[in-house]
């Protein structure tokens, strides 16, 4: 019975990892290598995080209070080339509460409190609509 439980376990864990790289693969998009819009197109990656089997992505110029430890996240690789080289490699930083959310729903991720940045569920702009809340009281 345990062997079955495992095989079950592993194939959604395994399902978990193939939707992660979705996600990242997903998040790449096509961006202009100049100010003005022309020159060759360069693609690149959402800093996009895992931490307790969710994805969160960055989101810039929010403010926020780091509060207590609550785990560890790792990076998402990312091959923004479009070639057959390696990805980035996987990175671990440590994943702090967010002052006034909860962490299922956003996170401060970094090596150390006062480097952290602010990740919330929600990709493509979508974000919760307590993380919402939360940016516009700010």
């Amino acid at each position: 019975m345990n062997g079955a439980v495992r095989m079950g376990r592993n194939r959604y864990v395994r399902a978990l990892l193939v939707t992660a790289v979705a996600v990242a693969v997903a998040g790449c998009t096509e961006e202009s290598s100049s100010p003005d819009g022309g020159g060759a197109a360069a693609a690149s990656c959402a800093y996009v995080m895992r931490f307790a089997d969710r994805t969160y992505q960055n989101q810039d110029k929010v403010k926020f209070e780091v509060g207590d430890k609550v785990g560890t996240a790792y990076s998402i690789p990312c091959n923004d080339t479009g070639q057959d080289s390696p990805q980035d490699p996987v990175t671990e930083s440590v994943a702090y509460a967010v002052e006034g959310l909860d962490p299922d729903v956003a996170v401060a991720i970094g090596d150390s409190p006062e480097d952290a940045l602010f990740f919330s569920l929600g990709m493509g702009g979508e974000m919760p609509a307590e993380v919402e809340k939360f940016i516009a009281r700010r």
